[in-house]
């Protein structure tokens, strides 16, 4: 390791820690590197822009630009955010990766966890072992492409969807699973069981693939 590198990551480390726990997310009094409004910034800094990194966001206001943390319990922001264990966010447009999940009220662009990305509507794309969404109200929907391990599973779902399984109240689109569900489809399934609740009752339960236009 360069003795540029050692220094950058010691002064990360310390200023991570330094940050932790903050509720003061007003403040904008911690260590930065450029102005109070652009620059690179450690700590919960709000309306900044360029690189922020931080141990735990904590409702903080729009950051744009590159957004580093340990893990985050409500943001918004547009650019794109890494977390190392999760991401929360209240909205967030860009690009949204987090090692364990990911979860939040609305993703417009991509998500990817290696567990679950379960926005409550999620327009883009998303990618993690599990895709959800609350099935309990109906404007919350899947936007876009899933692709899943396990599987997905929402209210509304509208676009093109792989997994092992798919469900939902209603679907629009394609889905590709071992095993399809929906009350209500506008679309097709392919699968090895597929299940139309709008379809004749001949018709609901079918083999390898299933549709309703």
């Amino acid at each position: 390791m360069t003795f540029h590198k050692s220094v950058f990551l010691l002064i990360f480390l310390f200023a991570t820690n330094f940050c932790s726990g903050q509720i003061d997310i007003y403040a904008n009094k911690y260590p930065l590197f450029g102005t109070t409004r652009c620059g690179i910034c450690f700590g919960n800094w709000c309306n900044y822009n360029g690189y922020r990194f931080n141990n735990t966001d904590t409702a903080s206001s729009p950051f744009n630009g590159i957004n580093i943390f340990m893990y985050s319990d409500g943001n918004s922001g547009n650019g794109v955010q890494i977390g190392v264990i999760r991401a929360e966010y209240y909205q967030f447009n860009g690009v949204s990766f987090a090692s364990i999940s990911q979860y939040g009220s609305k993703l417009n662009g991509v998500g990817i966890s290696a567990f679950g990305v379960v926005p409550d509507t999620l327009n883009g794309l998303g990618v993690g072992l599990f895709l959800s969404s609350d099935r309990k109200h109906e404007e919350r929907i899947l936007n876009g492409v899933g692709l899943s391990i396990f599987g997905a599973n929402a209210g509304k779902m509208n676009g093109f969807y792989i997994g092992r399984y798919c469900s939902s109240d209603r679907q629009k689109g394609l889905s590709i699973a071992l095993f399809n569900h929906t009350k209500e489809l506008h679309g097709l399934q392919l699968g090895v069981i597929n299940y139309a609740g709008n379809n004749r009752k001949l018709f609901r339960w079918m083999p390898f693939f299933n549709v309703h236009l």
